[in-house]
């Protein structure tokens, strides 16, 4: 049954679409780098002013944020669906109050709301550094794009009358790599005759 799946469905789409989902992400984070610091900017979701989902980039951190604790009526401050954050940010203000040392901090907070004396909202923020970010994204590429880099340096050996396992030199056999024991491609045992 596994064979069946494997030959109706083509799994390397699916890594040369993660890979490149991978390298966009590395890009993204990398360019928004150097705009963080004069701006905050982000995108939330709030479902019905009791729950909220967000994530900004303010001052070389990237904040995804949780938020609950929101049981009364909508307020205009925190109205249902998507919110888009774009904010001038004074020279160093945001993220100072974090310490992200190691590339990464958590945070969880209990506010009263202003809305609705005596109710809690509270607050999970995950930061994280875009150094951290960028450099995780960038292994994630490695790794995805490890096969691609494999077949491309078998084709170059064999293309140079190579070993396709251990790239010896080839041209003064005619069957077998004497390095390795595997068997010499077509092209290569046909060239050597």
């Amino acid at each position: 049954m596994v064979s069946r799946i494997g030959s109706i469905f083509d799994w390397s789409f699916v890594q040369r679409s993660i890979c490149l989902v991978f390298v966009v992400l590395t890009i993204l984070i990398c360019v928004d780098w150097p705009i963080s610091y004069p701006r905050c900017h982000g995108a939330g979701y709030v479902w019905d002013s009791s729950k909220a989902v967000d994530i900004q980039s303010v001052s070389g951190l990237i904040v995804w944020g949780y938020t609950t604790g929101y049981p009364g009526p909508r307020t205009t401050f925190q109205p249902a669906g998507f919110v888009w954050l774009w904010v001038a940010m004074p020279p160093g203000a945001g993220g100072a109050w974090v310490d992200t040392r190691w590339g990464f901090a958590y945070e969880r907070a209990d506010m009263p709301d202003a809305n609705q004396p005596g109710v809690n909202q509270a607050l999970h923020h995950l930061y994280i550094t875009h150094w951290l970010a960028a450099a995780l994204s960038g292994v994630a590429v490695l790794a995805t794009s490890r096969p691609y880099l494999s077949a491309w340096i078998r084709r170059r050996h064999q293309r140079r009358g190579c070993c396709t396992h251990c790239g010896y030199d080839l041209r003064g056999t005619k069957d077998r790599c004497p390095e390795c024991g595997t068997p010499a491609p077509a092209a290569s045992a046909k060239g050597n005759q």
